[in-house]
């Protein structure tokens, strides 16, 4: 009995389909790479000013972080960091309420030292919390208050798998993260309490804030194209 290639006719079509397009899109791709690559090289001054930029802040955020205090960024900050509730603390103490305007903070009216340096994202892909093994994100970070200096990792997001996260709101960094840290390093200057925990909240925001312009990177082309479009 004579086989029958059932997908003959199939199995032509898809060749006669393959010679017509493929090297189409192969020369396609290799314009569109070329294009890209032109591009970039053109970009490459406009990287280069970002990037300078973006270095002069951090070295002044390095020799006085004081400098956002007059700022837009700080108080745009403090408005987005208000939009979450405080924490309930775990002494009932009542939580201050931070003056939405830098300018009249108690910070204004001490002339210590404040700066920031060493801002280095971290992943940790074996972390560990008591329940399982996880990937943490998050960064590390100098700060340096009147003659105390101390680094320290902030967490921001935890992924247990991919459909189960734990990210952290701005609030929570604020509070958890700066609040304690900050607090040990002004103990040293023997202030009376109400005025170390305002001074601690006010440094946790002006040092928060300069994290945020510590993680900006210089923006360049990307070349993206849209599956989504495509698909329908």
């Amino acid at each position: 009995m004579t086989q029958t290639a059932l997908l003959a006719s199939y199995e032509a079509l898809v060749q006669n389909h393959q010679a017509q397009f493929n090297g189409r899109i192969e020369q396609l791709h290799r314009t569109v790479n070329q294009m890209v690559s032109q591009l970039q090289q053109q970009e490459q001054p406009f990287v280069m000013a970002q990037a300078q930029f973006l270095e002069q802040l951090r070295a002044q955020l390095a020799i006085d972080t004081r400098c956002l205090l007059d700022s837009i960024e700080l108080r745009d900050f403090i408005a987005e960091v208000n939009t979450f509730p405080p924490r309930q603390r775990w002494n009932a103490e009542p939580v201050l309420e931070i003056d939405a305007d830098p300018a009249r903070w108690l910070l204004t009216r001490r002339d210590f030292a404040v700066s920031i340096r060493d801002y280095v994202p971290e992943v940790d892909h074996h972390a560990y919390d008591d329940e399982r093994t996880h990937t943490t994100y998050g960064y590390r970070i100098t700060i340096t208050i009147h003659d105390q200096t101390d680094s320290f990792s902030v967490i921001v997001q935890r992924v247990y798998s991919p459909i189960e996260q734990r990210s952290y709101t701005l609030r929570q960094i604020v509070e958890y993260d700066f609040e304690p840290e900050i607090g040990t390093m002004l103990k040293p200057l023997a202030l009376e309490s109400n005025e170390q925990a305002q001074l601690s909240q006010e440094l946790s925001y002006l040092l928060g804030c300069a994290v945020r312009l510590l993680a900006i990177t210089p923006i360049s082309v990307q070349f993206r194209y849209p599956i989504e479009e495509a698909v329908r």
